[in-house]
């Protein structure tokens, strides 16, 4: 696991960038029939401000992916990298006022981990972190579904994390010092590694 959380890729969005985002998010919202979502609607933006910075560094990584974006239903698998084995990602994006900092903590909503784990759709979760006030969003690594497994940490709602962090939904969490790391200038892919990240630039 990493042990440097200084090193990020970063994606600045501009105002225009944003409005934008978060006015294809109230269309693609306006079409979903049943509203299976978890969180305040008017958020949901973050989520694809976060996948948008990470289609660009697989492109910069010259990876053979596939991004799902999908207008009429909720989503849950967000990227395919075309891999031996194939690398099924969720890319998880939370929204912040503060950089992040090792001991901070990414988390995974109890029943979309439920779903992770019965649908088997994703075998990789990666990270981000949109920063309110810079506009920006921060990749800050990866890890593989098995190994969030083994190293989660769970929450029950309502429970008290720390002095100003209470659960708001079951959930479970890791240490962004416990994430694989990406690399803050990524290199594409080298034809003698195979099977993880690795592949495309992760250290």
């Amino acid at each position: 696991m990493r042990d440097d959380a200084s090193n990020y890729y970063e994606v600045t969005f501009t105002e225009p960038a944003i409005a934008k985002l978060k006015a294809n998010w109230k269309t693609k919202n306006d079409k979903i029939k049943t509203n299976r979502l978890d969180v305040d609607v008017a958020t949901r933006w973050i989520g694809t401000a976060g996948e948008t910075a990470f289609n660009r560094w697989l492109k910069l990584a010259e990876a053979d992916f596939d991004w799902h974006l999908k207008e009429d239903v909720p989503d849950e698998l967000d990227f395919s990298i075309n891999n031996v084995p194939m690398l099924y990602i969720d890319v998880k994006t939370a929204a912040s006022d503060y950089e992040p900092k090792p001991h901070y903590r990414c988390s995974v909503n109890d029943d979309q981990w439920q779903s992770a784990l019965e649908k088997g759709l994703i075998n990789i979760f990666v990270f981000a972190r949109y920063i309110t006030p810079a506009r920006k969003i921060q990749i800050l690594g990866w890890i593989t579904v098995a190994e969030f497994a083994e190293v989660s940490v769970f929450h029950e709602k309502g429970e008290q994390i720390n002095a100003t962090t209470k659960c708001n939904t079951d959930m479970r969490d890791i240490m962004i010092s416990e994430l694989h790391q990406i690399d803050s200038k990524p290199q594409p892919k080298r034809p003698n590694d195979a099977g993880t990240l690795y592949e495309f630039g992760a250290r």
